[in-house]
């Protein structure tokens, strides 16, 4: 590997005894299988998935839905269609840009004088036309985005039809195009809301994201945009630090001084927001953030050149993210290789023997 090469740079391979276990068809269980805490306690922690596409229909995509999961479409806009009542619960698909979209705001103005209700239809009747025109003119290159409900994580592999069919219907996805950005957004559930494993599985994230970007093969444009940027390294260094053991106050606090930003390949603001939105929102001001119990895990391309990727393969190996962080022993002696070798962790500066061939040696240790 030269100077100038991140390990992401390498080719994807399939040989090595990790690349083999996370490629497989079966979802692997995670350490924590289930909720530990609240109404679901006992039941299977759940995931959410988010697929980025271009080159398919947006009322397609719903009918692929429906096909596989049941349900009824219903269409809320020319770009945004809800099936209700599938399998898991409601899909969404949908144009992934707000001006495709019509404004809520306008279907919630009570006024009163009837020039003013002409007004206000008039300006509705223009956003509408307004976005729809959006719409029209941007399909072919703004993506196109399937969220699904939580859906259990033993369940996982009924995705992968789907998956399937998308790609066969024509989608592109993020290797076959050189501008696109498109993501397989997991958001895994979390066992409990508890500071301690949180910051565990945080700080596991660390130590393993050089191995994952380079697993995943992480596409050129989406490296370049801002979407998926690493953690800053002091704020690393920090967690990666085993004395670091915050509450749940001083993580969400710490998180925020160096991270107040929905951009990063590991989006903690959901999971913080559930625990002190007023705290986040005002330290954050994005109105896409969501509270929920999840982590927004949003590094994975959309792949469909390779029969093994997929929600089934991403998720496998954040499950390997997982068992890092119940494995004290390995977590521990991995956090020191981890800050021996923090100085090589400079992007412009892959000398010697890279951190992704590193962390593959204690990644084997986890699996079996």
């Amino acid at each position: 590997m030269t100077e100038t090469e991140r390990p992401e740079d390498a080719p994807r391979r399939r040989s090595d005894a990790v690349e083999q276990a996370v490629a497989g068809s079966e979802a692997l269980a995670p350490p924590r299988p289930t909720r530990e805490e609240g109404a679901r306690a006992g039941e299977p922690r759940r995931v959410g998935v988010e697929i980025e596409c271009v080159a398919l229909d947006v009322a397609r995509g719903a009918e692929l839905v429906q096909a596989h999961f049941g349900g009824s479409i219903r269409q809320e806009d020319p770009y945004r269609f809800v099936i209700e009542g599938a399998k898991h619960g409601d899909f969404t698909v949908e144009l992934d840009t707000k001006y495709a979209h019509p404004s809520p705001r306008w279907d919630s103005v009570d006024v009163e004088g009837e020039w003013l209700a002409d007004l206000v239809g008039l300006l509705r009747d223009l956003d509408r036309g307004a976005s729809e025109l959006i719409g029209r003119v941007s399909e072919d290159f703004v993506p196109m985005e399937i969220v699904s409900p939580p859906i259990p994580w033993d369940d996982l592999g009924s995705l992968s039809p789907l998956y399937r069919s998308i790609r066969d219907a024509g989608a592109t996805g993020t290797d076959e195009g050189a501008l696109y950005a498109l993501g397989l957004h997991l958001n895994p559930e979390v066992a409990e809301l508890e500071s301690g494993w949180i910051a565990a599985v945080l700080r596991a994230y660390m130590m393993t994201s050089a191995w994952l970007r380079r697993s995943i093969d992480i596409d050129l444009t989406r490296r370049l945009l801002p979407y998926i940027d690493p953690f800053p390294r002091s704020y690393a260094k920090r967690v990666v630090d085993p004395g670091y053991a915050p509450n749940m106050t001083t993580l969400i606090d710490d998180y925020l001084a160096e991270n107040a930003t929905r951009n990063r390949e590991l989006d903690m603001l959901p999971i913080f927001a559930e625990v002190e939105e007023a705290r986040v929102r005002r330290a954050v001001k994005d109105d896409r953030i969501s509270a929920r119990p999840a982590f927004h895990y949003r590094l994975p391309n959309t792949r469909f050149t390779e029969a093994e990727d997929g929600p089934v393969a991403e998720w496998n190996r954040w499950v390997l993210v997982e068992r890092l962080a119940a494995d004290r022993a390995v977590a521990e002696e991995m956090a020191a290789a981890y800050l021996d070798h923090y100085d090589a962790l400079v992007p412009s500066d892959w000398t010697g023997e890279d951190w992704a061939e590193k962390s593959e040696r204690f990644l084997r240790r986890l699996i079996g």
